[in-house]
């Protein structure tokens, strides 16, 4: 996938541009990634083909990341610029080279993304989300092993010595 912001109509950067914008107040970071074109053309028998830029009913559209915009603890969204509106569209799916919008609407679309705290905190555990980690596991639960060890250890001391005294 090719960056195609040459081939954007200024209006509608200026559009994305405004809605990035507008944007960060909610989603703090929030960076343009690259303008992608999203066409469906219609032919009809052998004749010409003609854009569409709107249907009656939504269609889903898969867009694969560029490998230039992948990166842990990102989050993807679609800024749809139509009409001199502008609209932030979240992905629908969990794949995470990929980005699922369901639109009726084609225009020019961007690829908007923002660095998440998960990238930040990949040395925070997966359980609390507060403790580090040693090894990749949770401190917590080093700290159950390390109990459950002791206790281990001290119940056979206690054993060995009750059989030593009989």
């Amino acid at each position: 996938m090719t960056d195609i912001s040459e081939n954007v109509p200024p209006q509608d950067k200026e559009v994305v541009e405004d809605a990035v914008e507008a944007y960060r107040d909610e989603l703090p970071g929030l960076k343009l990634g690259m303008y992608i074109d999203i066409s469906m053309f219609i032919r009809v028998d052998e004749g010409d083909w003609n854009a569409v830029t709107e249907t009656e009913e939504p269609v889903e559209v898969i867009i694969g990341i560029p490998e230039e915009l992948r990166s842990e603890g990102r989050e993807y969204y679609i800024i749809r610029a139509h009409d001199g509106e502008y609209i932030l569209m979240n992905d629908s799916d969990d794949t995470p080279v990929t980005i699922t919008i369901t639109t009726g609407m084609f225009s020019s679309y961007a690829i908007a993304y923002q660095q998440t705290d998960e990238a930040n905190q990949s040395h925070k555990c997966g359980l609390c989300h507060i403790c580090p980690t040693f090894l990749g596991i949770c401190c917590f639960v080093w700290l159950a092993v390390i109990i459950a060890t002791v206790v281990f250890a001290v119940v056979i001391v206690i054993l060995r010595r009750r059989k030593e005294t009989k």
